[in-house]
């Protein structure tokens, strides 16, 4: 199994549309081959500061998610990865900041 673990920092003046977003990106996940579970952790003391920790069988298949058209249309840009939702009246800015890691369950004797 592997597990993406992603920060996300939320632009504050799209925090409902941004959790929106992580809201339809973890139904449509449920759905795809190889997931597994996903969970969305937002920091008591800072409400723009959140996780989302996604686990799925093989890593081919969370790439395979991640590069499924049926997912809301982003960009990312920069450094900080900031990410954007591309809808009918223009981009949207969402995630001021984002950061994701892939992991694997390392087996403890």
């Amino acid at each position: 199994m592997i597990t993406m673990v992603t920060l996300h920092i939320v632009n504050a003046d799209a925090r409902d549309q941004a959790l929106v977003l992580l809201k339809k990106n973890t139904e449509l996940a449920r759905k795809a081959k190889g997931f597994v579970s996903r969970d969305i952790l937002f920091a008591q003391n800072d409400p723009l500061k959140g996780y989302s920790i996604t686990t799925w069988q093989t890593r081919e298949d969370m790439e395979r998610f991640l590069k499924s058209p049926e997912r809301p249309p982003l960009t990312h840009e920069g450094p900080d990865k900031t990410v954007y939702e591309i809808t009918p009246q223009g981009r949207v800015l969402l995630f001021t900041r984002t950061y994701s890691d892939v992991f694997e369950v390392v087996p403890v004797p």
